[in-house]
């Protein structure tokens, strides 16, 4: 198992994002002496690396040369944030202690439906087995028994969900894979269920295709405008203008995708504002 080198990731994320590496603060991240991280962090990656670090500000110093990226450390904006956010909530108790530069505001931690704690921790235990669960799920047809066998968690911008093989009736033959939402079951029976449908037979799964969006033509100006530099990074293909390509989207979240980017608000105006189109 390839171990995350914890100390190159907060080496490159001070050198690179913050433009501010230095000795003692990386040694206070790391919850290690300076003169260990000077010796064993620093200075290894330099040599090992072929780094050169330049003076920033004061005694910061930052990388001189990206031009190849990162090796460790999030290299796109959006990861980052991603990073941050996560590193946020595990000192969402003891916020004076956080260790980076910048703290992510996410209000849509509230937004989104919490499940309940216990049905939860079977959900991603079974999940992480590769075993299954029964349950008492409500969907929108009414109250339903369900033994569901979860092979992986999904979350989109409105929810979290597990993808998997659901079948509803005891002794059923043929069920369904489906994307459960954990805060509509209303109880689990009984144990983990070793017998579960493995992943392997989700076809929308392990099915994945571009996805191809245009910019509708209704827009505002203005707001295309905005649009278009806003995503300038995914509409690289000249021949197509005002076309968006995401590479590699799974059949099973495509629904998801497109309705994240189909519809947006600005102000008060809510406006279409990508519409899929078909792969060709």
């Amino acid at each position: 198992m390839n171990v995350p080198k914890i100390n190159e990731i907060f080496f490159e994320y001070l050198a690179y994002w913050e433009s501010g590496l230095q000795a003692s603060r990386l040694a206070k991240i790391l919850g290690q002496s300076r003169e260990h991280v000077q010796r064993n962090t620093i200075s290894r990656f330099e040599r090992t690396y072929r780094v050169r670090l330049i003076n920033s500000q004061g005694r910061m110093r930052k990388l001189a040369d990206t031009s190849e990226g990162l090796r460790f450390a999030p290299s796109r904006p959006s990861d980052l944030v991603r990073m941050l956010d996560g590193i946020s909530i595990l000192f969402q108790n003891a916020p004076e202690d956080y260790p980076l530069g910048v703290r992510v505001e996410n209000p849509l931690h509230g937004l989104m439906p919490e499940p309940d704690a216990e049905v939860f921790r079977a959900l991603y235990a079974a999940c992480t087995h590769k075993c299954a669960v029964r349950m008492q799920y409500h969907s929108k047809q009414g109250v339903f028994p369900m033994t569901f066998s979860p092979h992986a968690l999904v979350q989109v911008p409105d929810r979290v969900h597990f993808r998997g093989y659901a079948q509803w009736a005891a002794g059923q033959e043929k069920g369904m894979f489906i994307d459960l939402v954990p805060a509509r079951v209303e109880s689990i029976d009984g144990e983990m269920i070793w017998d579960a449908v493995p992943s392997s037979e989700d076809a929308d799964w392990h099915s994945k295709s571009s996805a191809v969006y245009r910019l509708s033509s209704e827009l505002p100006a203005a707001l295309a405008a905005v649009l278009r530099q806003e995503w300038a990074s995914s509409m690289t293909d000249n021949s197509r203008p005002d076309t968006m390509v995401i590479p590699s989207v799974r059949r099973a979240v495509k629904p998801y995708v497109d309705r994240a980017l189909r519809y947006r608000w600005f102000g008060k105006d809510h406006y279409e504002t990508w519409i899929p189109q078909a792969v060709e």
